[in-house]
């Protein structure tokens, strides 16, 4: 079952009854309630047999709704959201697409994403996210697109993303990421506004920097 309410100027709560459906023998395999003016959901919200989950472009805020095991894409980007639950990857166990891009998240990203090994596109740009890339986001063997631009995360970047194949675009652009770059496959742009990083594709050299910093302190 489908249901699309998509760009219909919606406003306030969305509907407890919406998560009642599945009760009734109907299960939605389907919803999109995207680009309205909902600001928050009655609970519970829970609904068994979603695999398609698209909230983006709303007024919704605190923490982003979970919904059953069995979704494959959720988007809850272009919202007000300010946290994920922390077992997120532990409970979409089938998750193909997760986007929290362009809210107010704060604080790290919660480690149970990471073993979320089923995921193919994973954004959560444009946040205020802080502290490191792990190396367990090796464990995404089957990732395709990586998007943490205009965050505020820190130190190197894992060499574990080497070791992704199927990675085809990354942006780790405007963090604070620091060190020498570990993939030269992708272009500069995925990398610029991190005053940290150095080596190709960015047209500065790890050794020079650290030759220039020398100067800097003798003078």
């Amino acid at each position: 079952m489908m249901l699309d309410l998509s760009h219909n100027e919606l406003e306030g709560e969305i509907p407890s009854w919406l998560w009642r459906v599945g009760d009734d023998g109907f299960l939605f395999r389907f919803l999109n309630l995207s680009h309205n003016r909902l600001t928050h959901l009655q609970q519970p919200y829970k609904m068994r047999g979603l695999d398609f989950l698209d909230l983006h472009s709303n007024l919704l805020g605190g923490e982003i709704p979970t919904p059953h095991p069995s979704a494959a894409y959720v988007d809850s980007s272009s919202n007000s959201f300010t946290s994920i639950i922390p077992e997120i990857g532990n409970t979409l166990k089938r998750v193909m697409t997760f986007s929290a891009a362009d809210n107010k998240l704060v604080g790290r990203i919660p480690p149970s994403l990471w073993n979320a090994t089923g995921l193919q596109v994973l954004n959560l740009s444009r946040n205020s996210l802080s502290g490191h890339i792990p190396s367990a986001v090796g464990n995404l063997s089957r990732l395709q697109s990586l998007d943490l631009s205009f965050n505020a995360l820190d130190e190197e970047i894992p060499g574990e993303l080497a070791r992704l194949t199927f990675l085809s675009f990354l942006n780790v652009s405007y963090n604070h990421l620091v060190g020498k770059i570990p993939l030269q496959k992708f272009p500069e742009s995925s990398y610029v506004g991190n005053e940290g990083l150095c080596g190709s594709p960015l047209n500065i050299s790890c050794d020079g920097r650290g030759r220039e910093m020398y100067y800097v302190l003798l003078d």
